[in-house]
């Protein structure tokens, strides 16, 4: 009975330090996610989401899916620049700010035109973070 006793004991210090360092691993980055569509509204396959942090230069690319869908994750906070690029489109680009723990959600719409051309947005779609519903227009 006491062998037991300690193995479970032993089994619930184990539990608690791996759900407390998955806890920790989350808490300190944030997450992008969001679609990438057409002019028409159709998912745009295969697009190139390239999220850059503009104060450390720490970069990440997701690629969109089949439905367009797009998520990068782990990305430490700050200020970020992201450019949508997939070929026959014009590149569309966008700067906002992520915070720790923040899940946003950001919807690109892509024209067609030629690869060297590009479309910067000032001011476009606010990014919407998804534990809170608020938006943030940047």
């Amino acid at each position: 009975m006491i062998r037991w006793n300690a193995l479970r004991s032993g089994f619930g210090l184990i539990l608690c330090f791996l759900l407390t360092q998955a806890a920790f691993g989350q808490a300190d980055t944030a997450r992008l996610q969001g679609t990438v569509m057409d002019a028409q509204g159709a998912a745009v396959t295969g697009a190139a989401v390239k999220v850059t942090n503009t104060g450390t230069s720490f970069d990440q690319t997701a690629i969109s899916n089949e439905l367009g869908y797009y998520t990068a994750n782990a990305l430490p906070p700050g200020h970020y620049r992201v450019e949508v690029t997939q070929k026959g489109f014009k590149k569309v680009v966008r700067e906002f700010d992520l915070q720790v723990a923040q899940v946003a959600v950001a919807d690109f719409s892509l024209d067609v035109g030629d690869v060297t051309q590009s479309i910067t947005v000032e001011a476009g779609q606010p990014i919407i973070d998804a534990a809170n519903g608020q938006f943030n227009q940047e």
